[in-house]
């Protein structure tokens, strides 16, 4: 008579899982008994150290506890943190204020590029006043554009950041009348002088 090697094993599989159930292994946080899902698997039972999810997580936040960001509220200056940052915001705005125009230069570009972090930053403070988003010529409010009154380039490169994008020489304008301002010679108060054609 021949027996199957599958039922062989099952019978082994089932005499292993009685002798098992009979001093089980414990979880190591809780204590309790690491107990088979199937009555037919036991292998991986062998290799837990806990018995469920949940007790895993609770052993790994006790040994690594998470990091709140509420632990740092408060910058050194005493000043009040934003999430994970390391500084508050005036600390990050007192560091800028420092900063001159070669500081932030970007090297290897020519011409108008070169000014990109300084036209960002200017955008960024107009948004910090809260200065309205319209043109200050016409009203026109659907696509406005930052533009400095003294040119950037007409400053020496060791003019500081705040000096170039004071409240007084930066404004917002719409892209007709940035071109206007850009390209039709103004009088001393900065107006559009009068042509004849």
């Amino acid at each position: 008579m021949r027996v199957h090697y599958s039922k062989v094993l099952k019978e082994q599989s089932k005499l292993k899982i009685e002798a098992y159930l009979l001093d089980p292994k414990k979880c190591a946080w809780c204590k309790g008994p690491i107990l088979p899902k199937s009555e037919r698997i036991l292998y991986p039972v062998t290799r837990k150290k806990f018995c469920s999810r949940s007790c895993n997580a609770s052993n790994s936040n006790s040994v690594r506890p998470k990091r709140f960001a509420n632990e740092d509220k408060f910058c050194s200056c005493g000043r009040r943190k934003m999430g994970k940052a390391k500084v508050c915001f005036g600390c990050i705005q007192d560091r800028k204020a420092d900063r001159k125009m070669q500081d932030v230069l970007l090297k290897g570009y020519k011409g108008a590029q070169r000014w990109v972090a300084i036209r960002s930053d200017a955008r960024r403070l107009m948004d910090l006043w809260g200065i309205e988003k319209k043109c200050s010529d016409c009203g026109w409010a659907i696509h406005v554009e930052v533009i400095h009154i003294r040119p950037i380039s007409s400053f020496p490169l060791d003019t500081l950041l705040t000096v170039v994008n004071s409240r007084s020489n930066i404004k917002y304008k719409c892209p007709n009348c940035h071109w206007i301002f850009d390209n039709i010679p103004r009088s001393s108060s900065g107006r559009t002088e009068d042509f004849e054609s």
